[in-house]
């Protein structure tokens, strides 16, 4: 049975951690790119997410280098905004938050990846599920913001096409 080592579960920690703060700056950076007030919020509390993560796993990390045990992880979701498209037109950086996006989404899927792999090889309960329910996270997430039904995946079709803002709009 192949478990996890204190030492390599830190190293993975800090690994996946690293991941998280480039995920948050990277929508951190797209929101201060992008011109629409909707897309701006989105990629706001996109980078609030993976930020959130970020700092659960510092705690985690300081709890396992301080008393080698594990903390309770509160889940945390992603709520989507109102439908909305955005007109390429109206913003001219819009390839290089297609960067950021594409990128992002990367990360988090190799995250999504690390995440199972250490839920499976933790015995501790509150390990396990705290690795489990961040794997569910990232993907859940990612689902949302690449299947096109989600607020990312509108975002990516709108950067690409003319639409319109219209909040409150049922999806199709």
């Amino acid at each position: 049975e192949d478990k996890m080592t204190t030492p390599s579960l830190l190293d993975s920690i800090r690994a996946v951690k690293e991941n998280e703060r480039i995920a948050s700056e990277s929508y951190l950076a797209a929101s201060e790119e992008i011109n629409n007030p909707i897309g701006k919020h989105i990629f706001l509390e996109l980078s609030k997410f993976e930020k959130y993560h970020f700092d659960k796993l510092s705690d985690l990390e300081k709890s396992i280098e301080s008393s080698g045990k594990f903390i309770d992880y509160e889940d945390r979701e992603f709520l989507l905004p109102p439908v909305f498209e955005i007109k390429a037109s109206e913003d001219p950086k819009n390839k290089s938050v297609i960067t950021i996006i594409s990128q992002a989404i990367e990360l988090e899927k190799q995250a999504e990846k690390v995440y199972g792999n250490m839920a499976a090889r933790i015995s501790d309960p509150l390990g396990h599920s705290m690795f489990s329910r961040l794997a569910e996270e990232e993907l859940q997430a990612e689902g949302e913001r690449t299947s096109g039904r989600g607020a990312e995946g509108r975002l990516r079709r709108g950067v690409h096409r003319a639409g319109a803002v219209s909040p409150g709009r049922p999806d199709d």
